[in-house]
């Protein structure tokens, strides 16, 4: 039988001495689960529930992730990398042209409060061509890792900030 509230994710509710199983339902992206508290004089009557990803969160977390370090590699001007996971060089003139030449590996993981935090455990890398103020024309490469924070917002994926 459901009784009691949900406000700001904490659910209460007030019960007589016992013992009782909470359940949480699933979602496409998080798990479920059943936990039993007891309720009385000695006891807190309080539960946790962790969120855990599922296997869909884990591979659209990772998808957002590629699709964002694909669109940064499309950008060419300095100004308009704000989000992407590496900076270019600092004296472009004009365009500047990106490959990335390795993708980074990625660890996706659910936090308590239902965020997903996606970060790089080995790091990309990025080649970039460009003139500089000289009119010189100059090759590089950088490494670049991930810390990406996302929430769901309406059953998709979005940026946390």
């Amino acid at each position: 039988k459901e009784i009691g509230k949900i406000s700001d994710g904490k659910f209460t509710s007030l019960a007589y001495p016992g013992t009782y199983q909470v359940s949480v339902g699933g979602t496409k992206y998080f798990t479920g689960g059943t936990e039993k508290v007891a309720v009385g004089a000695v006891t807190s009557g309080y539960v946790d529930f962790a969120p855990k990803a599922t296997k869909a969160l884990e591979q659209d977390a990772e998808q957002y992730v590629t699709d964002l370090i694909d669109d940064c590699a499309e950008k060419t001007e300095l100004r308009a990398l704000s989000g992407c996971p590496w900076y270019g060089p600092y004296d472009a003139d004009g365009g500047v042209q990106y490959d990335v030449t390795s993708m980074p590996e990625l660890e996706v993981e659910a936090s308590r409060a239902g965020t997903v935090m996606v970060t790089s455990t080995k790091d990309g890398s990025v080649s970039y061509s460009y003139t500089s103020y000289l009119g010189d024309k100059k090759r590089g490469e950088d490494s670049f890792d991930v810390n990406q924070y996302l929430k769901v917002e309406d059953g998709k994926l979005v940026s946390a900030y």
